[in-house]
């Protein structure tokens, strides 16, 4: 089974953080049936981050936005069906680094990530434009790389639903 790594958004949901992917609660729920599912432990900085940040903006509602945070970081730390990988290593951060000073990807969450899922050299799934140029842009550079990139419609494609 191939291995699928979650950019962070699509974790989301599970913080009560709503996303517009056409038909996600029954595609998620059915994707650790054909991938290995895996996620960065940044994501979940990541996440609390958004969340944070949405308090803020909605200073009313910050103390149910922090308890469903605090749920779904415990529903995910409970279901086997997802994993976490390691948040990083030496060979991650050095990616991460030349995705910076080569390709300047600011984001240091899609650089952990987008490495990670080189590292491990797995599929990964997310939306984010730069990414899914850098990948196009290394496709013939010595360079680690996922082993293929998806965004939600492509997995909408492969997926009967």
């Amino acid at each position: 089974m191939d291995e699928l790594l979650l950019d962070s958004s699509y974790l989301f949901p599970i913080f009560g953080i709503e996303l517009e992917y056409r038909n996600f609660e029954s595609l998620f729920s059915n994707l650790t049936e054909k991938y290995v599912v895996k996620y960065n432990p940044a994501s979940l900085i990541e996440a609390k981050w958004y969340v944070l940040r949405k308090s803020k903006k909605e200073r009313g509602w910050a103390d149910a936005l922090f308890q469903s945070y605090r749920r779904g970081l415990l529903s995910l730390q409970r279901d086997k069906r997802i994993e976490s990988t390691s948040l990083t290593n030496e060979r991650i951060e050095e990616l991460a680094d030349s995705l910076l000073t080569k390709f300047a990807i600011k984001d240091y969450f899609d650089r952990l990530i987008y490495s990670t899922a080189a590292e491990l050299r797995c599929i990964l799934l997310t939306e984010d434009g730069p990414l899914h140029e850098l990948f196009r842009k290394v496709e013939n550079i010595d360079l680690p790389k996922p082993k293929q990139m998806m965004k939600w419609k492509d997995l909408l494609a492969r997926t009967p639903h």
